[in-house]
């Protein structure tokens, strides 16, 4: 926990442009580990923070955070840029030549490249591209880094540091596996979530009421990810543990394993549109 606190300070704050679901739970899981709210600024012309808690400053206007600069002698430390790709070219435009040499700029967004963010904050500024999903809200996050460059060890550290206050992390040697991943780990909550809804209605489908059929599944989703995550067993081991030949599991297996027409093949599917609407939204 002392290590957000270590690397964001009332002088040096971070400093959060966008805070709707994606930012908010990130600020949430950094606020909970230890970031104080006194070193945080955020900017956003359409919400305040989604978060209960009183931050050292909140703006809809980025003049406003500049003139609050000025006047105290601030230097954002971070630029955390979590803005729609599609809102992101007028949302950073304020910022050109604006924020401090050191100051790393870190972008949530999907599909947008580096050449882009060059273009407004030049060769040299330090710039990573994460790839977070929302359980970061919680601390249960899966994110990916891309450093691409201006960075030295204490930015990749504040980066690290970040991203490890809110779960997991794993660094990418290539930007266009952010890209790629985003299907994967950026949109994969959502499928998860869409797992339960299934499970419920499946629920309901066999005689529970939704209240329990949903509890019911929450539990199982909740159950099987924390076995395979302290079991040590692969999840086709644990899958075929559950199984018995002519049983109950395998009938249901059947179906959901179909070739060409099963769950896994399905979710490859929807991973590789996903990678190409990232691909999208980068040349729009």
């Amino acid at each position: 926990m002392d290590a957000l606190q270590k690397k964001f300070t009332e002088d040096r704050p971070l400093v959060l442009v966008g805070c709707g679901n994606m930012g908010a739970a990130l600020l949430a899981g950094w606020l909970e580990n230890g970031l104080s709210p006194s070193a945080v600024h955020t900017v956003d012309p359409l919400t305040d923070p989604l978060v209960p808690h009183k931050l050292a400053g909140v703006y809809r206007d980025p003049g406003d955070f500049f003139a609050v600069c000025e006047d105290k002698g601030i230097a954002a430390s971070a630029l955390v840029l979590a803005v729609k790709p599609q809102y992101m070219a007028d949302a950073v435009e304020p910022y050109r030549s604006k924020i401090p040499v050191d100051c790393l700029v870190i972008s949530i967004a999907a599909g947008l490249k580096e050449a882009f963010y060059r273009s407004v904050f030049g060769a040299d500024q330090p710039l990573v591209r994460v790839m977070p999903n929302t359980p970061a809200a919680v601390g249960f996050g899966a994110s990916l880094l891309c450093d691409l460059g201006g960075t030295n060890p204490l930015h990749r550290s504040m980066a690290e540091s970040m991203l490890n206050t809110v779960g997991a992390y794993a660094w990418v040697d290539d930007e266009s596996k952010i890209d790629s991943l985003t299907g994967v780990t950026g949109s994969g909550p959502a499928y998860v979530f869409l797992l339960i809804e299934a499970l419920a209605a499946a629920g309901v489908d066999q005689g529970f009421t939704l209240d329990q059929a949903e509890e019911m599944a929450k539990q199982v989703v909740l159950g099987a990810a924390t076995l395979a995550n302290t079991s040590g067993q692969s999840p086709m081991t644990l899958r075929e543990n559950v199984t018995s030949p002519g049983g109950v599991t395998k009938a249901a297996l059947d179906i959901l394993m179909k070739p060409k027409d099963g769950l896994i093949d399905l979710l490859i599917e929807a991973c590789r549109a996903g990678t190409a609407r990232a691909k999208e939204l980068g040349e729009t």
